[in-house]
C-alpha cells in the first residue's frame, strides 16, 4: 500500500465517522508492520531486524513489544554468524509464548530437533494466551500456539516419536487460519498417520485438506488421496465429484497425468468403461506426461479393453 493510498483510506474513514473514540485504526503502523514482514521474507534480515526493533520500541504494551522483539531475534539469527546472538535475544523476550516461539523457530532452522524436544517437551502450549504472530506476505496472522505445536510436532517426527508428533500437528492444524499453512500442516499429518498405519486417520486428514480448497500441490495430493480411499470403499460418485473438481482434462504438467489416471481408475471401477478409456487415452496420447503416469495408463487401458472384449 503506497502512502497516497493510505491518505485516501484515512479520508474515507473520516468521512464516514469511523475515527470516533475507540475505533481508530493506525494505518501507518499497519503499513510499517506489513513492510517489515515483506522485507524479512525477501531475505533482507538486517533491515528487517531494524524495522522489528522500531516496532518494538513504539509498541503500545508489553505483549506487543515482545512480539516484535521475538521477530527481531529471528531476523538477527538469520544473519551471517549471528545465530547465537539471535538465540540469546529470543531467550530474553519477556512474554514466554513469544520467547519459546522464537527459540523453536531458530532450533528448527538448524534442524536441532533433539534440543527442541529436550527444552520444550513439557511446555504447556495449550495454556498459553492466544497471542498473535504477524502475517507473512500472502498469509494470515496466526495464533502463536499454532507455530509452537507445529514446530514441536515436526521435532517429534524427526526424532521418531510419531504418536506425539501426530498429536501436536493435529493441534496446530486446528488452530491455523491461513490456507497454505493449514494445508502444508495437514500434509504432515497425513504422512504421520501413514507411518502409524492409520488409514482412516489418513483419509480424515486428506478430507480436511480437501475442505480447505486452496489449490496447489499439497491440496491436489490430499484430494486424490481422499478420492482413492473413497474409490476403494466403493463410494464412486463422491470420489468422482472430488476428482472432477481438479478439472483433470484442463490440468497441465504432473497433475494432468495424475488426475486423469485417478479419474480413469474410478470410472472403470464404477463400470463407466467408455469414460474410463477416454481418460486413459488422454494420458497416453500426451507425450508431455511423465512416464510414471503414461506407463500405468497404458497398462490400465489395455486391461480395460481386454476385460470388455
Amino acid at each position: 500500500m503506497c502512502k497516497g493510498n493510505y491518505w485516501l483510506i484515512v479520508i474515507f474513514l473520516a468521512v464516514f465517522g469511523l475515527f470516533s473514540s475507540g475505533s481508530f485504526i493506525d494505518f501507518h503502523r499497519l503499513y510499517d508492520e506489513a513492510e517489515a514482514e515483506r522485507i524479512f521474507h525477501q531475505g533482507e534480515y538486517e533491515k528487517a531486524q531494524q524495522s522489528f526493533e522500531e516496532l518494538a520500541d513504539t509498541a503500545p504494551d508489553g505483549v506487543e513489544r515482545s512480539k516484535w522483539l521475538a521477530r527481531s531475534a529471528i531476523a538477527l539469527a538469520h544473519q551471517e554468524e549471528q545465530f547465537e546472538k539471535g538465540m540469546e535475544r529470543a531467550k530474553k523476550v519477556e512474554h514466554r509464548p513469544y520467547s519459546v516461539y522464537a527459540q523453536m523457530q531458530l532450533m528448527s532452522i538448524k534442524d536441532d530437533y533433539e534440543a527442541l524436544i529436550e527444552a520444550f517437551k513439557d511446555e504447556p502450549i495449550e495454556e498459553w494466551p492466544p497471542y498473535e504472530v504477524p502475517a507473512p506476505p500472502r498469509g494470515s496472522a496466526e495464533d502463536v500456539r499454532a507455530y509452537a505445536f507445529a514446530d514441536r510436532g515436526q521435532a517429534y517426527s524427526e526424532t521418531g516419536d510419531f504418536a506425539k508428533a501426530e498429536k501436536d500437528i493435529m493441534r496446530a492444524a486446528d488452530l491455523i487460519k491461513g490456507a497454505r499453512f493449514k494445508v502444508s500442516t495437514l500434509r504432515t499429518l497425513v504422512q504421520l498417520r501413514s507411518r502409524l498405519d492409520d488409514p482412516e486417520g489418513v483419509f480424515k486428514a486428506n478430507m480436511m485438506i480437501y475442505e480447505v480448497g486452496s489449490g496447489g500441490a499439497s491440496y491436489y495430493r490430499g484430494l486424490l488421496g481422499a478420492a482413492n480411499h473413497l474409490r476403494q470403499q466403493g463410494d464412486y460418485e463422491q470420489a468422482l465429484e472430488m476428482i472432477e473438481r481438479m478439472n483433470p482434462y484442463q490440468q497441465r504438467g504432473w497433475w494432468h497425468g495424475a488426475s486423469l489416471n485417478a479419474l480413469g481408475q474410478t470410472l472403470a471401477d464404477a463400470g463407466r468403461t467408455e469414460e474410463a478409456l477416454k481418460a486413459y487415452r488422454a494420458v497416453v496420447e500426451n507425450e508431455d506426461n511423465h512416464r510414471n503416469h503414461r506407463s500405468p495408463a497404458y497398462l490400465r487401458l489395455a486391461e480395460t479393453l481386454a476385460e470388455n472384449g
